[in-house]
C-alpha cells in the first residue's frame, strides 16, 4: 500500500496495478514449494552461494515456477557481482535450459510481447554487462532458435554439439562462420563431438573428447546420484542453516486458500498398493507403453501440459489425455488411465495431487454417465 502511493497515475489506475500485484503474490503463496523457499525467516546469501560449488535443482518445479526463480537467482548474483566487482574471473553462473528465462516464447507457444519481452530484454542486458564484474556466464540449452535473438549478441565463445533441427543448425552456424559443410556435421555429430568457436581465434574448429575413464586410474564410480546422496550431501548447509528447515507458515489474515498436502491428497494413479497399478501395465504390450511414454515426454507436448496444469485447466488436461489414448494407445477406459498414469509420475508435484485427482476423477465420471 506505501508503494502504491508512490505511484504517479490516477487513483483508479494506481488501484488496478496494485490489485494485480496483490493477486501475483498470492499465486505464488498458494504453491507450497514456493513459500517453503521464500517465507523462511532468514536465507542463504548470494555471497554464501558463491562462495562454493552450488547446484540448485529446479526439476520438481512447473516451468512458470522454474522461470520466476531463475530470474530472482540471476538477478540476485548479477546485482551482487555488479556492486562487488573484481579484476579476475571469481565466479561462472551456468544457466542450464536458459529458455526458461531468456526464451522468445512462453508455454503456449506464443510470442512474447510488451512487458515480459522488455523483462527477458533487461536480463539479457544485464548479463552483458556483469562480463567485466568477475563473473562468468555460460548459456546452455538445446535449441538456440527458442531464445530471443538479442541472446546471440551477447555471446563470446561457443560450444555447439549435435543439433537435429536445421534451423538451429544454421543459426549458430553462421554466427560461429561455419562452413557448409561443418553446419551439416553438426547434425550428426556423436557423443563426445563438438564444434568450438572461440571468438579471439575466429575460426570454429572440430574437437572431439575422448571417455574419461580412458584417463582415470582405477574408473568412475556408476552409482546413480538418487535423494540420499543429496540429503546426506545437504547436511551441512542444514547444519549451518537451521532456519531453513522450517518455512513460516502464511498468515491467515492474508484470505489464501492453501493446496492440500501430500499427506492430505493421494492420487490413485501412484498408490502405495502396487497391485492396480501392476495390473493395468500387465494389460497392454510393450509398443503400447513405449508410445504413450514417448508422447507424454514430447518437448512440445511437455510445454503445452505444464501450461495447463498451471492454469488447472481440466478439460484441455482430460481432452489432450483422450488423444494421446485414442492415437498411441487403444482408446479405452484403461488406456485412458495408462496415460494418466504416465503423465502422473512425469509431472506430479506437491502442489498438482489435486489435478490429477480431478482429472481421474472426471474421466470416472464420464464413462459412468
Amino acid at each position: 500500500e506505501e508503494e502504491q502511493k508512490k505511484l504517479q497515475y490516477g487513483e483508479e489506475v494506481s488501484s488496478n496495478i496494485f490489485g494485480a500485484l496483490v493477486e501475483r503474490i498470492k499465486l505464488i503463496l498458494r504453491k507450497h514449494k514456493l513459500v517453503s523457499i521464500f517465507n523462511t525467516k532468514t536465507g542463504i546469501t548470494v555471497a554464501e552461494l558463491l562462495a562454493h560449488p552450488t547446484i540448485i535443482d529446479m526439476d520438481a518445479l512447473s516451468t512458470h515456477d522454474k522461470t520466476l526463480l531463475m530470474g530472482i537467482l540471476t538477478a540476485a548474483i548479477c546485482e551482487y557481482k555488479l556492486a562487488n566487482p573484481s579484476q579476475e574471473l571469481t565466479n561462472v553462473l551456468i544457466l542450464d535450459e536458459a529458455h526458461y528465462l531468456l526464451g522468445k516464447e512462453n508455454v503456449s507457444g506464443e510470442a512474447y510481447s510488451g512487458a515480459q519481452l522488455q523483462a527477458i530484454n533487461a536480463f539479457t542486458e544485464m548479463l552483458r554487462v556483469v562480463g567485466g564484474t568477475g563473473l562468468g556466464v555460460i548459456l546452455a540449452d538445446q535449441s538456440p532458435t527458442s531464445l530471443v535473438p538479442e541472446v546471440m549478441k551477447i555471446v563470446v565463445n561457443m560450444i555447439i554439439h549435435a543439433l537435429p533441427s536445421k534451423e538451429d543448425r544454421e543459426l549458430v552456424g553462421n554466427y560461429t562462420r561455419c562452413t557448409e559443410s561443418q553446419i551439416d556435421h553438426i547434425g550428426g555429430m556423436q557423443p563426445g563431438e563438438a564444434v568450438v568457436y572461440l571468438q579471439h581465434e575466429g575460426t570454429p574448429k572440430n574437437v572431439k573428447m575422448f571417455q574419461l575413464e580412458r584417463f582415470v586410474i582405477g574408473g568412475i564410480s556408476k552409482e546413480p546420484v538418487d535423494d540420499r546422496m543429496i540429503a546426506e550431501h545437504m547436511k551441512k548447509i542444514v547444519q549451518d542453516h537451521p532456519e531453513l528447515v522450517d518455512a513460516e507458515p502464511i498468515p491467515e489474515d492474508m484470505d489464501i486458500q492453501s493446496r492440500p498436502s501430500k499427506n492430505e491428497r493421494t492420487v490413485e494413479t501412484k498408490s502405495d498398493n502396487k497391485d492396480p497399478r501392476e495390473r493395468l501395465l500387465q494389460k497392454f504390450p510393450k509398443e503400447i507403453k513405449d508410445r504413450i511414454s514417448q508422447a507424454v515426454t514430447n518437448t512440445t507436448f511437455k510445454r503445452f501440459w505444464e501450461d495447463c496444469l498451471e492454469k488447472e485447466d481440466l478439460d484441455t488436461l482430460t481432452k489432450l489425455i483422450y488423444k494421446i489414448s485414442e492415437k498411441s494407445g487403444d482408446g479405452s477406459y484403461h488406456s485412458h488411465l495408462l496415460v494418466l498414469y504416465y503423465l502422473y509420475e512425469e509431472y506430479s508435484c506437491e502442489d498438482t495431487q489435486h489435478v490429477f485427482e480431478g482429472i481421474a476423477e472426471k474421466i470416472d465420471g464420464e464413462v459412468v454417465g
